[in-house]
């Protein structure tokens, strides 16, 4: 037997979740975490020699954590 918590979280139930908490306030987070782990990516591979996406990446994620709130 299959409960909910054991079914795949497919895209309709994940913007479901989306829209739970308030799409004014989720995807702007959605997209600030997008944002993060894509520089965070990009900052890895392509490499930070001034740290200048480190502090980019830490605003972003401040700011999200302060959306949040």
């Amino acid at each position: 037997m299959i409960t909910q918590f054991m079914k795949p979280l497919f895209f309709g139930q994940f913007f479901d979740r989306l829209n739970e908490g308030g799409p004014f306030f989720m995807y702007p987070l959605f997209l600030m975490l997008l944002t993060c782990v894509g520089l965070t990516v990009y900052a890895y591979v392509k490499g930070d020699a001034n740290e200048m996406l480190q502090k980019l990446i830490s605003s972003i994620s401040l700011f999200a954590l302060v959306w949040g709130f």
